[in-house]
This record gives C-alpha cells, structure tokens and sequence, in this order.
C-alpha cells in the first residue's frame, strides 16, 4: 500500500504542466535506462515510480543527489535540473524525521503553487544521453585493487552482474555464472560497456537502489565510480 504522503506528492508532480518529464526522470533514476517516449511508461506512473525511489533511498541527501546526477548526462541537464529540484521540493515532507498521525498531510494544491514553471515552453523533443566523461582505458588490476580495498569482492560482482546481465536472483545459474568469473572480467565488461563515467555512474547507483536483497550497495556503487575516476585521471 502507497502511504498517503507519497499518493498527495505524487498527485502534485501528476499534475504539473511538466508531468512527463517528471516521470521520465523519475524512471531513469530509478530504473537507469532512459525511455524518451511517455506513452512507453504507462506501466510506471508517477506514484509508483515515486514510492520506490523514495523507499529505497535511505536519505533526502542521496536523493538529491540521484537527482540530479542522472539530470547531468541528459542533453538538456539544465531543464532536467530544474525538474529534479521541482521533484525535490516536494519530497522534502517525505524525510521528515517522524510523521505522525497528527502531522498535516501534504496538500497538493499548496505544493503546486511552489512549483517551477519553466520561463518558455520546453519542446517535446526525445533526450539522448551524452557522451560525457569518457573512461579511459585503465590498468583492470590496479582497477580491481582499488575497488576491493573499499568493498567486498562478492557484493561488487553481484552488483556488477545485475548491471551487466540481470537482477541477481541467489539461483544456481546465477551463482554458477557468478563464480566462473573473475572480478576483473567484471570491471572489464562494465567499462566495455559503459564509455561514459557519469553514465555508468547514473546505471550503478540506481542498480544498487533497485538490488533491495543487496546491502551495501550504494557503497558498491560509489566504490567503483571513485575507482574509476582515479583510473582515469
């Protein structure tokens, strides 16, 4: 069951002029893979996509964050940035430290009337992702060696594995498939796969938010990225 205050921020963000970006932002936060066409996300409205980005961000900080780096490697961040911290704003209700039943609910008339409105019209028009901040081609064993002195090996491979192949379901093939691979031909298929770092970082962060049967995984994430970026300095 939605919790009321999420259905009431929901019904906000559904009835912004903007409601369709909102979603398809909402969308590739929460499943990293971008979908320019709304008809194709009548299968994740609004509140759905909502309730799961916010139950599986443990803080109004790691959202934000999310936020807005899956804004920055779209083709108009500026707009999306825009849309992000409109999705913000009304999420803030939603981290407050405890909300009890005396606690006045958030009222979608009111938060609508806080809402950006964009200066000019913004043209329906399909966002590709950039290019971005190209990996370089790193050494994958100092690679690897950075990477486990954060993490555990095994969570990173499951992590890696999602990303790269599917969610991991703890089945036989998947621990089978798991164990014949080395972490570094994990690392190395990610980035054969990934040219860009903000990309890759946008699919690992939001891997790890949907991977609920994987703790730890936002450390993962981050681990990796970091990891990264230092290869590629």
């Amino acid at each position: 069951m939605i919790p009321t205050a999420i259905q009431h921020c929901a019904e906000a963000l559904t009835r912004h002029p903007e409601a369709d970006r909102i979603q398809k932002l909402l969308y590739w936060v929460y499943k990293g893979k971008w979908e320019g066409i709304a008809a194709n996300l009548q299968g994740f409205p609004t509140t759905l996509l909502l309730q799961e980005l916010v139950t599986h961000t443990p803080s109004f900080e790691v959202l934000e964050r999310r936020l807005h780096k899956a804004a920055s490697v779209l083709t108009k961040p500026e707009k999306y940035k825009q849309i992000a911290n409109l999705i913000l704003k009304n999420c803030v209700v939603l981290y407050q430290p405890e909300i009890s039943n005396d606690t006045p609910e958030c009222n979608p008339k009111e938060l609508i009337t806080t809402l950006w409105e964009p200066e000019e019209p913004i043209e329906e028009i399909a966002e590709d992702l950039l290019p971005a901040t190209v990996v370089a081609k790193p050494d994958r064993f100092e690679l690897r060696r950075l990477v486990i002195q954060q993490v555990p090996p095994l969570k990173t491979k499951i992590l890696l594995f999602s990303v790269l192949r599917h969610p991991f379901s703890f089945t036989q093939e998947d621990w089978q498939e798991l164990k014949n691979r080395t972490l570094d031909f994990w690392l190395s298929e990610l980035l054969q796969k990934f040219v860009s770092i903000d990309v890759l970082e946008a699919r690992l962060f939001a891997q790890a938010a949907e991977l609920t049967t994987l703790d730890q995984g936002a450390q993962i994430a981050d681990a990796v990225v970091q990891a990264v970026r230092l290869q590629a300095l």
